[in-house]
């Protein structure tokens, strides 16, 4: 039965029908339109929640560092505990310069094209 339909023209009778009901719904469908809006209202209450975040974030790893160094002076001459104070205080470094450059990073991609 499909070969039948192909052979008298169906196929091209189809896409034919397709393409003009699509350019008919084009034409009838509204356009959208979006309103002005008050950005810096918008990303307030976003911009409070990612300081908290960092501020929180920045708290925990200058507490674990001071614990890292803390471990690190208790450990003795033990090098096992030595070597974990010392990755643990490298963690805390680098978690700290981590969420002082994000904000830096994320301006950065975040700028407009135009």
């Amino acid at each position: 039965m499909l070969d039948q339909f192909q052979q008298h023209g169906g196929e091209n009778w189809m896409n034919k029908k397709i393409m003009v009901l699509f350019a008919l719904f084009m034409l009838i469908s509204p356009m959208a339109f979006a309103a002005d809006g008050d950005l810096d209202k918008i990303m307030e209450p976003v911009t409070k929640a990612t300081d908290a975040l960092r501020f929180l974030a920045g708290g925990i790893a200058l507490l674990v560092l001071i614990g890292a160094g803390i471990f690190y002076i208790v450990s003795g001459n033990n090098p096992q505990a030595q070597d974990t104070a010392k990755k643990a205080a490298t963690g805390a470094v680098l978690g700290l310069a981590l969420i002082a450059v994000a904000p830096f990073v994320v301006s950065y991609f975040n700028t407009p094209i135009l």
